[in-house]
């Protein structure tokens, strides 16, 4: 039987065709600690970005070339997405913060501690069409926790002006993957149309609400619970 699509709820035409085909891209990242995440596709130079997390690596596929290193080392970043502007934004597991790339190649910490405590390991980001930046911080990392880290594995919302940060889930046990069904307008002025991270393949139920629904994989999606400033 070949690789295909298998769709659990009618929600997931609203994210993808489940018609199309499957095809085989690229293979040989991730290692024995995972496989290969985050992907991104860069609408205006038509090429596919794409996280090898622990070889340290962010790669770039281009259709009919194959793939090529395009970021190393990048602090085993995960999720991968883009703001309003064409900014890039990713989850780096290392530094256990969420980073945006200005369009002068600096870098803008977005998130990196909540009410004192330092993330856990930020996983996957999306950004709404109000500019909104919405991403996972489940506890992964093999290492204990220490004091002043987060008790809680949380969803978290950061407003387009990095002003102000709210945990709207705070009871998952490991927020994993965002959906992400149109989290932007089709085509503005301001809007370079480049897609979000693929929509969770785990959560394929969730509709995008005021607050994002996550995936758990031990627990599955839940409701988001009220925000907490």
């Amino acid at each position: 039987m070949g690789t295909q699509i298998e769709a659990l709820a009618p929600e997931l035409e609203k994210m993808l065709d489940a018609s199309q085909p499957i095809r085989h891209l690229a293979e040989g990242f991730g290692g024995p600690l995972g496989p290969a995440e985050g992907p991104l596709w860069w609408k205006e130079g038509r090429y596919l970005l794409f996280s090898d997390i622990h070889n340290n690596k962010r790669m770039k596929y281009v259709p009919g070339q194959g793939v090529t290193v395009f970021q190393e080392p990048t602090n085993r970043a995960n999720g991968l997405t883009r703001d309003l502007q064409g900014r890039l934004i990713a989850c780096e597991h290392d530094s256990r913060r969420v980073t945006r790339q200005e369009l002068d190649g600096s870098l803008t910490v977005i998130a990196n501690s909540f009410q004192g405590r330092q993330l856990n390991r930020p996983n996957d980001v999306v950004v709404k069409s109000d500019g909104c930046i919405y991403f996972t911080d489940p506890w992964t990392s093999p290492r204990a926790p220490e004091q002043w880290d987060l008790t809680v594995a949380g969803v978290y919302r950061v407003t387009p002006d990095l002003g102000t940060m709210s945990l709207l889930v705070g009871d998952f046990v490991l927020p994993n993957g965002l959906p992400s069904p149109r989290t932007r307008p089709r085509s503005t002025s301001t809007t370079p149309g480049a897609s979000t991270s693929a929509p969770s393949t785990c959560c394929p139920t969730a509709r995008w609400p005021s607050r994002p629904i996550a995936c758990s994989p031990t627990s599955g999606a839940r409701s988001p619970a009220s925000p907490t400033a």
